[in-house]
């Protein structure tokens, strides 16, 4: 367990990773949709600007939690979240205009002692159960050390549906 080393490092979701939790959890799925569409919405009010490549950015992050009905793994090692979509639109003339999306994800472990969690270490014959609580007094006690987890998905490059109203993306 990253935790339970005490690096205090990034844990860095890999492709394979997000991939994995976007497609076990409705929950993650319906947040990067979300951002996604209002990625690709902004983007499309860019048809008429000059060729080029126009960096953008959500202007604000959308929580996203898992839930244990929706996905029991990704309820214990994460559980509240906050992501936001980004990415870059190019246009170039008599082509249709693309968007390079990127999902991040981001995620301080700690304990979330009123959630009732508790994971199981894989002791032979043991098994014990360790809750969130007890956790936390690891962490006090200087045996673990809380951490980062950060992730991105990062799309093909998609082509841009027509434009719609205005939404809350900006051009940096």
């Amino acid at each position: 367990m990253h935790y339970l080393n005490g690096s205090g490092t990034p844990f860095n979701l890999n492709s394979h990773d997000m991939d994995n939790m976007l497609s076990q959890s409705a929950n993650a799925r319906k947040v990067y949709d979300a951002e996604l569409v209002e990625a690709e919405a902004y983007a499309s009010q860019l048809v008429n600007k000059p060729d080029g490549d126009y960096d953008i950015d959500s202007r604000k992050t959308s929580l996203g939690e898992f839930w244990p009905q929706d996905n029991i793994d990704w309820f214990i090692a994460i559980g509240r979240y906050v992501a936001w979509g980004k990415g870059v639109v190019h246009i170039k003339k008599n082509c249709t205009p693309t968007l390079d999306f990127k999902f991040e994800f981001r995620k301080r472990y700690q304990w979330q002692v009123n959630l009732g969690k508790y994971t199981t270490i894989p002791i032979p014959l043991i098994h014990p159960k360790i809750t969130d609580e007890q956790m936390g007094e690891f962490n006090e006690a200087g045996m673990a050390k809380e951490f980062d987890i950060i992730g991105e998905k990062t799309t093909v490059p998609l082509p841009m549906p027509p434009a719609q109203s205005p939404i809350p993306f900006s051009v940096p």
